[in-house]
């Protein structure tokens, strides 16, 4: 498995993004993206649906601290609190 690559040496190997992104062939989007507060209800809705009481979330992304907060915004949008030590 390699790493994750840059953004700009993902674009320089894939090309640049579609105007439009193409649309899902499963019932569900791969992904989900925009606000924190639109992810959380996208994720509720899905959850809802499919009658599941746990999601798995994973973000891709290069940058490390990119990441923890997608995570850190997710949770405040969940009005999650950390788990004492």
């Amino acid at each position: 498995m390699r790493p994750i690559p840059t953004p700009e040496d993902a674009i320089a190997e894939l090309g640049p993004a579609p105007e439009t992104p193409p649309s899902e062939l499963g019932e569900w989007p791969r992904y989900f993206a925009g606000t924190p507060e639109r992810v959380r209800d996208q994720l509720i809705d899905m959850a809802s649906v499919l009658h599941v009481d746990e999601l798995m979330i994973v973000t891709i992304a290069h940058d490390h601290r990119a990441r923890m907060r997608s995570y850190q915004l997710l949770a405040e949008a969940f009005n999650l609190t950390p788990r004492s030590a």
